[in-house]
């Protein structure tokens, strides 16, 4: 059966400070590596934010028919940037390297140059960081029933079929809750923290999440089919 993963880019420069953290661990390096890997956890959530939605949200601002409801999605995406960078490093840097050991790993291996054994993160030399691009992809796996049925919505409405719309952001929202469960609740939880730390994550990606979902079932009901098709093209460059 074939494997669909959603495709996310991230910056090379980000991606090799990850890859120096790693190669920290393998050299059992006193140094602490919480400050480091809490800013590039950081900065690879929002560069995710930044490439995947606003970007194109971004580009409605200049619209008149569209900038109001732009201005909505942007401070939807504040608040998001905000708590990201409020609670991510707080979660991180103060843990030791033992514990942030599997994250760091868990992380790594979620890069489509990386790979996932463990063999292959083991020891992380200098040439096997890609030096021809200037970004690497995070990836996660999608449920081929799931990323079936949006590459279809996203076909049915390049081609002017709205009746699928909504059913596309319906998609959408779920492509997006694997991304959350696979890159911020499975890393959380290998961290094991304690029961009111971890209920304060959770309330912190339950509050997130929730805003984030609303927003983009809002934004599908007002759409335009102009505005409807940019959005299936643009979603649909991140689904291989």
């Amino acid at each position: 059966m074939t494997q669909y993963r959603v495709k996310l880019p991230i910056t090379l420069e980000t991606y090799q400070r990850l890859a120096e953290i790693n190669r920290q661990l393998d050299q059992h390096s006193s140094d602490s590596i919480a400050h480091p890997l809490a800013e590039t956890c950081t900065t690879i959530t929002r560069e995710v934010l930044q490439q995947v939605f606003r970007v194109l949200v971004e580009k409605q601002l200049h619209s008149a028919d569209t900038h109001d409801q732009a201005k909505d999605t942007l401070e939807v995406l504040d608040f998001i940037d905000e708590q990201i960078a409020k609670y991510m490093p707080w979660s991180i840097s103060v843990l030791g390297n033992q514990r942030l050991k599997p994250v760091a790993r868990y992380i790594f291996s979620c890069f489509e140059s990386a790979g996932s054994s463990q063999d292959q993160l083991g020891v992380l030399e200098e040439h096997q960081l890609p030096q021809q691009s200037t970004s690497q992809r995070l990836t996660y796996s999608l449920e081929p029933k799931l990323a079936i049925r949006l590459l279809q919505h996203f076909l049915a409405v390049e081609q002017g079929d709205l009746s699928v719309k909504d059913a596309m952001f319906r998609d959408l929202i779920q492509v997006i809750d694997a991304g959350v469960d696979s890159l911020i609740k499975h890393p959380k939880s290998l961290l094991k923290f304690n029961f009111v730390i971890n209920k304060t994550l959770d309330g912190v990606i339950n509050t997130i999440t929730s805003r984030g979902y609303k927003r983009i079932e809002k934004i599908g009901h007002y759409m335009s089919p102009d505005q409807a098709q940019e959005y299936a093209q643009h979603f649909r460059q991140f689904l291989d």
